[in-house]
């Protein structure tokens, strides 16, 4: 995978050893997505990561796929200043996501180049 910053390594690896997590700024202790380098608040380059088990959230857009899996954009409640993340909605009830629909972080199985779990999201907080 060509363009992966050590940031986003770490951010996989978490996730692939089961703890979804956000940066979180050192210094100013802004939460934050994407994962990148340098706090977007501050600048500053001492970063560290935020449990982010169970997080809420809101569904903020969303796209069904052809293959039937839906996947949103959320917002999530432990991210300051409005990071958003991009992952697949999982459950039985998946198919009936809507927009401003109450989700909850949650990891899944899925070999990818950067781990064996990716971030996923689930309807109204249910596990």
């Amino acid at each position: 995978m060509h363009n992966v910053t050590q940031q986003v390594r770490e951010y996989f690896a978490l996730i692939s050893d089961g703890t979804p997590s956000v940066p979180r700024c050192e210094e100013c202790g802004v939460r934050f997505l994407p994962p990148r380098a340098l706090c977007p608040a501050c600048g500053a380059e001492r970063l560290g990561w935020h449990d982010a088990t169970g997080a809420t959230g809101t569904i903020y857009s969303l796209t069904r796929m052809p293959n039937g899996r839906t996947v949103a954009l959320a917002e999530l409640e432990c991210v300051d200043g409005g990071g958003r993340l991009f992952a697949e909605v999982v459950g039985s009830d998946a198919a009936e996501a809507r927009i401003g629909d109450a989700v909850v972080l949650d990891v899944a199985e899925a070999e990818t180049e950067l781990g064996s779990r990716v971030p996923v999201l689930r309807r109204g907080g249910s596990r």
